[in-house]
């Protein structure tokens, strides 16, 4: 693991590099609602690692089956879009990493983690769409969940093929990787609950007032 610190520190480097370039030079009331949109992701990284303590279904080569461990970070590209949940579920990518990851090279590494975490992002592309609210969270749901499946699948072909016992790596890859799926239904009926909550639903209206 250690011989992977100076390329996770760069990745770091550059994400800070990113979020600093990313923050809009207007006005004083868009640079404050940039910096909490900053602060708030940085708290949903922390609460959405906090839960993938919780001991879940972890399987051998990697992921883990958890309690909605996404949960916050898929309210926050939800509430705040797009850009902001890429680069949210980039840092809890690399912090997951750190903490104990199955990592064997650099490239399985991005695959596995910044990029894969990346894809959360997606679900905040529904946020603006005129349909009804479950649905588009929904909706946002499975796309990130279908492009985090492709990398995993992408990594295990070419990483991990060796674990495939002589079957076609394509086949184990997907087969293997389909824990994702089973994650991903705990995070939406978890989404799902709160979201029949007018409470919950009045929060997250407030918090996309303060998006920039």
């Amino acid at each position: 693991m250690e011989k992977f610190y100076p390329y996770i520190g760069l990745a770091v480097l550059a994400l800070l590099v990113l979020l600093f370039a990313l923050l809009p030079k207007t006005d004083k009331k868009n640079t404050a609602n940039s910096t909490f949109a900053i602060a708030f992701g940085g708290i949903c990284v922390a609460m959405s690692f906090v839960l993938s303590l919780i001991p879940g279904l972890r399987m051998p080569q990697g992921g883990t089956v958890s309690w909605a461990s996404m949960l916050p970070l898929v309210m926050y590209a939800y509430v705040f879009g797009f850009r902001r949940g890429l680069m949210a579920g980039f840092l809890y990518g690399l912090i997951d990493a750190m903490m104990g990851g199955y990592i064997i090279n650099v490239f399985q590494f991005l695959l596995d983690y910044p990029l894969a975490f990346a894809a959360v992002g997606f679900a905040g592309l529904f946020g603006k769409i005129n349909i009804k609210k479950e649905a588009s969270m929904v909706s946002g749901i499975l796309l990130y969940t279908f492009i985090r499946y492709i990398m995993h699948v992408m990594s295990g072909i070419i990483f991990f093929s060796e674990y495939a016992g002589g079957k076609n790596p394509l086949v184990y890859s997907m087969i293997y990787n389909a824990f994702l799926f089973i994650d991903t239904e705990i995070v939406m009926l978890a989404a799902v609950y709160l979201m029949q909550n007018k409470g919950f639903m009045g929060i997250l209206e407030r918090l996309k007032g303060n998006r920039a």
